[in-house]
């Protein structure tokens, strides 16, 4: 007998409990641990800031502190944190969150070990991540259906297009896609059809097969 029913529903044979990990996070919105990694916990915080809990305390240095890149006014702010399936690898781990505009941003960052506790957060324009990311869209369209499924991106400063895919809640290595210079990008929009566009400081451009 799986249980007995009490009020209508079934009583459970196994009686759960919740076990508190940390009280101390501030407007916590997502949880999850790095691939391999049995001893911590990383706690993303809505402000801006990435936690980790190790040893059942909650470490005072954030693991990621992009608190002046975002506002968490409204649904805004560090939306999400994935990191790459081969972190303990590469280092690699994306952000997904709202720039001070409202705009979606993805950024991918590097820790300098899977190990590491705090990860520098890079300002420099001439750096990986440049000065400010343009969330773009996935693609849906039909012109160029070996791209379907993937994420396109940009940067205001650097004006590349990049994407990458996401599956199983886990982003995929970002392609980069040489292209003209076409100025700096602005956002990017889609049409009726799902093809791609690029708004940038000299014109507006759809992205097609080359």
């Amino acid at each position: 007998m799986a249980g007995a029913r009490l009020g209508g529903a079934a009583q459970p044979a196994l009686a759960l409990a919740m076990s508190l990990v940390s009280a101390s996070a501030q407007d916590p919105i997502y949880v999850l641990a790095a691939p391999g990694d049995t001893q911590r916990l990383f706690i993303v915080e809505r402000a801006g800031r990435v936690r980790i809990v190790q040893n059942g305390a909650l470490l005072a240095t954030p693991f990621i502190d992009i608190s002046a890149r975002t506002s968490s006014d409204g649904e805004r702010g560090l939306l999400s944190l994935a990191f790459h399936p081969q972190f303990a690898a590469n280092g690699y781990l994306f952000l997904c969150f709202t720039d001070l505009d409202g705009n979606i941003a993805l950024e991918r960052m590097h820790a300098p070990s899977a190990s590491a506790n705090a990860v520098e957060y890079p300002h420099d324009a001439a750096g990986a991540n440049a000065c400010a990311i343009i969330g773009g869209y996935v693609y849906r369209g039909k012109a160029m259906p070996g791209l379907r499924g993937q994420y396109f991106y940009s940067d205001y400063c650097k004006a590349y297009l990049k994407s990458f895919t996401f599956s199983d809640g886990k982003a995929g290595t970002p392609v980069n896609w040489p292209i003209p210079a076409i100025g700096r990008v602005l956002s990017f929009g889609t049409d009726a059809q799902g093809e791609l566009y690029m708004v940038a400081t000299t014109g507006i451009y759809r992205v097609v097969p080359g």
